[in-house]
């Protein structure tokens, strides 16, 4: 991808990459260029990050632009996305028919799924979807039943589950089951009961929807546990407890539902092995499983029972053995497992407490590896694991950063004004906003700040107080986001 054409493709003759450029260079495999307005960019291989980028991913073309979305949903290696108008569209792994585009392809982009949804849920290998009037469908593995149509064979495309007219209103997948909600509260289960997932005695696969409770508001899956919330706020679970995930300060697997102690829990999500809970209030609970540091308490010691995490949450969301939070001022935090920089931080460390990744989030979902986050204009953005094209980018095997999968470009034309200034030690200087095109997520600056002036890391405003005297400075200040990532200086002297 040296030629910068969007291929990788030979040409023997010149073909265009771009307007506006006042100089270039090439590496062995890499190209550079620099535009009349100071800005640099780069393509071509970037197995070493010779790039520049933090990706280390060979970049062929731009990043495609579309947006609209109203929610979005992870299984294991795949991911789903839906509009605001219904439309449907999936990505990454499709072994078992996953995506419900009628072919087992694994997708590096998304691909409309045929029909119109109101709701959407994915589980290891199979999605569940419902419509407007409460009907459901369902496509993937279905080796336990887990799709609910009588049989195990597996489905390329959307079948419907029971009747027209169920009135569903919500569903959720684990590994190998699956639930779903009616209106009335009354909660049903079929596929795989290994661990008792499902909530009934019978250790049998269940071909058919079965109808497990009533009086249900809220339900959850995990890979082989269930979480499910009564309308008086009452929090039950079911299924595996070999790390403590049904929350009722056992590690013994029960024969049937426990209660989960505490109260006034509003929403709940389930990960592999681990659990999450959030209050009326904004309080958000974690129990099971904690290797990987995914509870956010700032340890790697499982937990049987709940412990407190943190307030201001509005959502979260649990992955194989990572954790998303949402708090009420559009942050998106996460921790847990990082292998495959599916928490978004740009490392691969795992963190035991919650890390900022972005601002400006309104739903989040988590895969095994990979994690998805909405925006208030209905912007996708991904990152983590990728081997499967889960991240729906065509970029390569992670992202150790968000990118945009449906968003505008940017960030583009960083300036400070002033960009630069000369000010006393002692004395807080009057706050440094800068302003770009595009779209920013994070913000950096090299060399550091003079003692007492700080960079924040989403908006940019450098502010503070100098400390001591310093010589007269050039900083480097990078503004990142999804589309790329542009610099400008700032010159700062201190008296």
């Amino acid at each position: 991808g040296q030629l910068g054409d969007g291929t990788v493709t030979d040409q023997l003759a010149p073909s265009p990459v771009g307007p506006g450029f006042a100089a270039v260079a090439a590496g062995a495999n890499g190209s550079f260029a620099v535009t009349a307005a100071g800005e640099l960019l780069a393509w071509g291989d970037d197995l070493f990050g010779q790039l520049g980028d933090d990706r280390r991913t060979t970049r062929r073309a731009p990043v495609l632009v579309a947006n609209g979305l109203d929610r979005v949903a992870a299984g294991a290696s795949h991911s789903l996305a839906l509009t605001a108008a219904g439309a449907l569209t999936a990505w990454g792994d499709n072994l078992l028919g996953q995506l419900g585009d009628g072919t087992t392809l694994t997708r590096a982009a998304p691909v409309p799924v045929a029909g119109a949804f109101a709701a959407v849920a994915a589980g290891s290998g199979h999605t569940l979807a419902l419509t407007a009037a409460g009907d459901l469908l369902a496509w993937g593995d279905n080796a336990f039943g887990q799709l609910g149509d009588g049989t195990t064979t597996p489905r390329a495309a959307p079948v419907p589950i029971g009747s027209a007219g169920a009135g569903f209103v919500a569903v959720a997948a684990g590994a190998d089951h699956s639930l779903a909600l009616t209106g009335t509260g009354e909660l049903y289960a079929w596929g795989g009961n290994d661990f008792g997932q499902r909530g009934d005695a019978a250790p049998a696969a269940r071909l058919t929807p079965l109808l497990v409770g009533s009086g249900y508001a809220a339900v959850a899956a995990g890979r082989f546990h269930t979480l499910a919330l009564t309308s008086g706020g009452v929090l039950q679970a079911w299924g595996l407890n070999n790390d403590g995930q049904l929350g009722d300060g056992t590690t013994v697997t029960p024969a049937g539902p426990v209660v989960v102690p505490g109260s006034g829990y509003a929403a709940i999500a389930a990960g592999w092995f681990h659990s999450l809970a959030l209050t009326g209030t904004g309080e958000l609970l974690a129990w099971g499983r904690n290797a990987q540091g995914q509870l956010g308490d700032g340890t790697t010691t499982g937990r049987p029972a709940p412990v407190p995490i943190g307030a201001g949450y509005v959502a979260a969301a649990a992955g194989g053995d990572h954790t998303l939070g949402l708090t009420v001022g559009g942050d998106l935090l996460a921790w847990g497992d990082n292998a495959s920089g599916q928490l978004g931080d740009g490392t691969v460390l795992r963190r035991t407490s919650p890390v900022l990744v972005g601002a400006g989030f309104t739903a989040v979902a988590a895969g095994q590896a990979h994690s998805l986050g909405l925006t208030a204009a209905g912007d996708l953005y991904a990152w983590g694991g990728n081997a499967q094209g889960q991240l729906g980018d065509r970029r390569g095997p992670r992202q150790l950063r968000p990118i945009e999968i449906f968003a505008p470009p940017g960030p583009d034309h960083l300036v400070y004004a002033p960009a630069t200034g000369t000010f006393p030690a002692g004395v807080a200087i009057s706050p440094l906003t800068p302003g770009w095109s595009g779209l920013a997520t994070g913000f950096e600056v090299v060399p550091p700040l003079p003692a007492g002036l700080s960079i924040d890391q989403v908006t940019g405003v450098i502010s503070g107080t100098p400390a001591v005297a310093s010589p007269r400075t050039g900083h480097a200040v990078t503004a990142t986001g999804p589309g790329g990532a542009t610099t400008t200086l700032v010159t700062i002297a201190v008296e």
